[in-house]
């Protein structure tokens, strides 16, 4: 082997990574920017998903995100406490926290009962929307937090959501439930 085909070997050797590195270094801000955007990635047996369709529901009623870095009652030191134990727990908490206050909102306004309950969560919440009692947007903002929660407990591959987006499903979760509550 002369010199000139072991140089043309390493240069091809190294072009492909090469190129690639460079395109991602010439491109990283874009693709900085791109990546709250994955809702999900998935390669061999690791596959994330979750952050980006918490940022997706807003509440309906005006009220803005929830800041609970600073505990204000008992109810909310308690699921910022169970966030550091457990994020599973947490959410299904959370979750239990809403679905309380949607059936408490529909026996307060006459759509149901407490003898006469709806089979599930969700077919309260449109039972609600068709009477009016809640939005369109807050039945979407409820089924989407129900979804979270299905991927959270049903989901064997998330064992640790973090602490910040559990949190954040959390506030998500006692915000609905406040609007719940006043209506």
């Amino acid at each position: 082997m002369d010199i000139y085909t072991f140089i043309s070997n390493i240069i091809s050797a190294i072009a492909w990574p090469l190129s690639v590195f460079l395109i991602v270094w010439v491109l990283r801000s874009p693709l900085y920017q791109l990546l709250p955007l994955i809702k999900k990635l998935k390669y061999k047996e690791f596959e994330l998903e979750f952050g980006e369709v918490l940022k997706e529901i807003e509440p309906s009623s005006g009220t803005s995100d929830a800041k609970i870095e600073e505990p204000i009652n008992p109810t909310i030191q308690r699921f910022l406490q169970l966030t550091e134990i457990s994020p599973r727990a947490a959410i299904v908490e959370a979750w239990l926290h809403v679905e309380a206050a949607l059936i408490e909102c529909g026996i307060r306004n006459g759509v149901f009962t407490s003898n006469d309950l709806p089979k599930s969560s969700i077919e309260a919440a449109n039972l609600m929307l068709s009477k009016e009692i809640i939005s369109s947007s807050q039945a979407k903002y409820f089924k989407n937090l129900q979804l979270l929660r299905n991927k959270a407990v049903h989901n064997q591959e998330i064992s640790d959501l973090g602490e910040k987006l559990t949190k954040e499903y959390v506030g998500k979760s006692l915000l609905l439930a406040m609007n719940f509550n006043k209506q």
